[in-house]
């Protein structure tokens, strides 16, 4: 789906209606509190006949494409992407009663804390199966839920502060904890020499399920500074960045092997991405003989 068909099927009204966000007349435009930040006095505005939207509190802004973006922690060519595979139309997500921890100033760790105390070990495993990677693996990013239906995955920063939470529902929506910034998936195992560098927490769970040391970036784009960090003070020496096959991965990969300032490569797997690479019978070694055959740039 192109962005202009998707813009067609989808209003700024309908996703804010779902969303929860409540929309006052405001002359020829409709203005609301913003979702992404807290205020007193609606600043979030909507241009009916523009198809816009603009908050002069916090400055954001943009289509429809750029609010689902916003709304579910992903980047405007994820939205777009998803929407083309899916099977079934794109829908915002339901409306749910968010804790009050969610909506002011999270203590993600806590929320992590309390989810997993009640998360069954079962749907986890669950969720692996269903995404063809090992329960383990899960574990190793810290996986846990929030509730039966929707599983939370923390996102951490270069010194592994936790400044998120990714979540995923049973039919693979995401979106992101109020407050979120963008992170990084990071296991719990011991780091290697060589790390392999996904997109997304599943690719990340993929990686480790083949026995690869691993840490995942939210999208293609961003968190490069933060992952130069992390795999410095992990000892990391060399770094395997596997792209998504499609234009926006490999770019966001080559991009990032330019400010790694070690020695990388970009490896792209035969598939749409790791997991599916893994899903169709891929293995370590299969990636191994990629790699002898890969041109490694060095800083």
């Amino acid at each position: 789906m192109n962005r202009d068909q998707f813009i067609a099927e989808h209003t700024i009204e309908s996703v804010l209606e779902r969303a929860g966000v409540k929309l006052i007349v405001h002359g020829n435009n409709k203005k609301a509190l913003c979702p992404f930040h807290r205020e007193k006095t609606p600043s979030f505005t909507v241009t009916i006949d523009k198809g816009l939207w603009h908050c002069f509190g916090c400055a954001r802004g943009g289509s429809v494409i750029d609010l689902i973006a916003q709304l579910e922690g992903k980047e405007p060519a994820e939205v777009l992407r998803d929407a083309g595979e899916s099977s079934k139309p794109w829908k915002p997500l339901p409306k749910r009663v968010v804790p009050t921890e969610e909506t002011e100033h999270p203590d993600f760790d806590a929320l992590l804390a309390e989810w997993r105390a009640h998360t069954d070990e079962a749907q986890v495993c669950w969720l692996a199966s269903s995404l063809g990677v090992k329960c383990a693996a899960l574990h190793a990013l810290g996986t846990c839920q929030r509730d039966r239906h929707v599983f939370a995955f923390p996102m951490r920063d270069g010194d592994r502060k936790t400044i998120g939470i990714r979540l995923r529902d049973e039919d693979g929506r995401k979106w992101a904890v109020k407050g979120s910034r963008q992170g990084l998936f990071v296991s719990d195992w011991p780091a290697s020499a060589t790390a392999f560098v996904c997109e997304g927490p599943t690719d990340t769970a993929a990686a480790l399920s083949l026995g690869l040391w691993a840490a995942g970036r939210a999208s293609c784009q961003g968190n490069n500074e933060s992952l130069r960090v992390f795999l410095k003070s992990s000892g990391v020496r060399n770094t395997v960045i596997v792209s998504d096959n499609d234009e926006p991965g490999v770019n966001g990969a080559m991009k990032l092997s330019k400010e790694l300032r070690m020695p990388c490569a970009v490896l792209i797997p035969p598939a749409k991405d790791l997991r599916q690479f893994v899903q169709l019978g891929g293995t370590a070694e299969m990636l191994d003989q990629m790699l002898r055959e890969t041109i490694w740039h060095r800083p």
